[in-house]
């Protein structure tokens, strides 16, 4: 098969919310059997997302994908259902990642770190306050194994009608 997806300089601009996705320059290769992804970043906000990596003739993968405290209010409030946006206060929340791909896809190995800075969020009915200053986890994960460790520092979950908190 061959083909290719190229954006260049494209975005996504929200209606009561603004330009949620800007600066996207994908580049995505099919030819022969090999999925080329060249040099592709986008950003939310100012935060960038790196995307880089190929899949082979072979089905050998070596991907990569990483991003930066990407702000997840703005992409709560540009993309999650009328419902949901109706219902929480998103305030802050920085989330960053590394994803890692490689090998023969049957029996690739990723590797994952995550991490989520600063979360403020809460439900506009007053019931429900969740924060966190810090979260990070790493995972691998193959075909026979998956493991990881997480790390939190600083949760506090609030319900204000009752006056609990954890």
């Amino acid at each position: 098969s061959n083909g290719s997806i190229i954006i260049k300089n494209g975005g996504v601009i929200v209606q009561g919310v603004g330009q949620a996705i800007k600066n996207a320059n994908i580049n995505i290769i099919l030819d022969n059997g090999i999925l080329d992804i060249k040099d592709s970043t986008l950003f939310v906000n100012n935060s960038e997302v790196d995307i880089d990596g190929k899949i082979d003739e072979k089905s050998i993968a070596d991907i990569k994908i990483k991003a930066d405290r990407i702000p997840l209010p703005m992409l709560f409030y540009s993309f999650a259902p009328k419902e949901l946006r109706n219902a929480y206060n998103f305030r802050s929340a920085d989330a960053s990642f590394e994803l890692n791909l490689n090998g023969k896809l049957k029996e690739a190995v990723a590797t994952v770190k995550a991490g989520l800075d600063n979360l403020n969020i809460s439900d506009r009915a007053n019931s429900l306050s969740i924060q966190n200053k810090k979260f990070s986890s790493e995972f691998f994960a193959n075909k026979k194994d998956f493991r990881g460790k997480l790390t939190n520092q600083s949760l506090l979950v609030s319900l204000p009608k009752t006056r609990s908190t954890i």
